[in-house]
């Protein structure tokens, strides 16, 4: 056992000197990281015991300074675009996409405005198509039949050699 007033640090094991032979940590870091992890253990106790009363501080607390926490939040989003676009599509979708956007439509290869493309019955992420593809699935009513008639419909009118009206 050792003599009252030494010991060794609980954190980094260095040899302590201290006052009354109660304590456990040397001072300073060690200090702190020891009591940061002690308030960090209590604190999210609290708040799973008692969410609302968090949830109401943290209202009070941002009503107070509405203008500071909107420019943190512009601040944010203007650094992390790619992460703040893809948390809007899982809150909004429920799906799982890739965090950069690709720079190539997936269906006809071009690079122009590349979105997010989804299914509109059930909410999946389907990929990344550019704004004319996604146009095109989109006034047929995303109906995969009706693309095929109109895909026979342009090979017959091509395997004819007809000009269109307005082709000069």
């Amino acid at each position: 056992m050792p003599k009252r007033g030494t010991g060794v640090c609980s954190e980094c094991g260095a040899d302590i000197t201290h006052l009354h032979g109660l304590a456990t940590t040397c001072k300073g870091e060690c200090w702190d990281i020891r009591d940061r992890r002690r308030r960090l253990v209590g604190e999210t106790r609290r708040r799973r015991e008692n969410p609302e009363k968090f949830r109401e501080q943290a209202r009070v607390r941002t009503a107070a300074d509405r203008e500071h926490y909107r420019a943190k939040g512009r601040e944010w989003y203007h650094a992390n675009k790619d992460r703040a676009r893809r948390n809007q599509r899982r809150k909004v979708y429920g799906a799982e996409t890739p965090l950069n956007t690709p720079t190539e439509c997936e269906v006809c290869g071009g690079s122009g405005r590349i979105c997010f493309d989804h299914c509109h019955n059930t909410g999946q992420f389907r990929g990344w198509i550019c704004t004319k593809c996604n146009s095109a699935a989109g006034l047929v009513g995303d109906n995969p039949e009706t693309l095929r008639k109109l895909a026979v419909y342009l090979e017959k009118a091509c395997d004819t050699n007809e000009v269109a009206f307005y082709d000069l």
